[in-house]
């Protein structure tokens, strides 16, 4: 197994000191294909959070180098963010040109192609999802729901508040339930779009 030690220091006024240790494995893929490991000391989370996707990034890039079969991999970190505007901002920064506002149906847009992500399939790696099922329960679908109401149509009003009152009992379908759904249209088992993005929960 190849080790790569990166000792990269942080300004004294973060009073922090990165080790990175990017291992690349030469034995069978675990975990999508790479592990790493980040050591941080006083680390600010905004700046670890980064770090932890430039490793992946990094370690996405080794992978394609060798294994040019394989899908292109995005990568999204459920430690980056802690609310459904989090989401929205880390599943943008895969985006080229464009900014996804949290619009689902938009999502849903954006998943069929033409605002930067890969032609021809990919694969959305989701790290920390646990965090992101949590982050995006049942509380979050509440917020989601009752900002809802204050801009849609009122014919859906109905609809949209025995919604609210479904995931205040904590029953139905979660936020997270519902982009993991959306992404899932777009994959191998999904309504027969094509577009081939393959979701790995993390």
């Amino acid at each position: 197994m190849n080790q790569t030690t990166v000792d990269t220091p942080i300004p004294a006024t973060d009073q922090a000191r990165i080790l990175l240790i990017f291992v690349l494995p030469t034995a069978p893929r675990v975990l999508g294909e790479r592990a790493f490991t980040l050591q941080n000391w006083s680390l600010p989370e905004r700046l670890a959070c980064r770090v932890r996707i430039d490793v992946a990034t990094a370690c996405h890039a080794w992978i394609m180098a060798g294994h040019r079969d394989d899908l292109p991999v995005l990568t999204i970190d459920g430690a980056c963010f802690l609310d459904f505007d989090g989401f929205t901002r880390e599943f943008s920064r895969l985006l080229r040109g464009y900014t996804w506002r949290g619009n689902l149906d938009a999502f849903d847009d954006i998943l069929g192609g033409g605002f930067g992500t890969p032609d021809n399939g990919w694969v959305l790696r989701w790290l920390n999802s646990g965090t992101s099922r949590s982050a995006l329960g049942y509380e979050a679908t509440v917020r989601r729901r009752e900002q809802l109401l204050l801009t849609c149509h009122p014919s859906n009003r109905p609809t949209i508040q025995a919604e609210v009152v479904e995931a205040k009992r904590g029953e139905g379908p979660t936020l997270f339930d519902e982009i993991v759904g959306i992404i899932r249209e777009h994959g191998p088992d999904g309504d027969g779009t094509g577009d081939g993005i393959r979701l790995e929960l993390l």
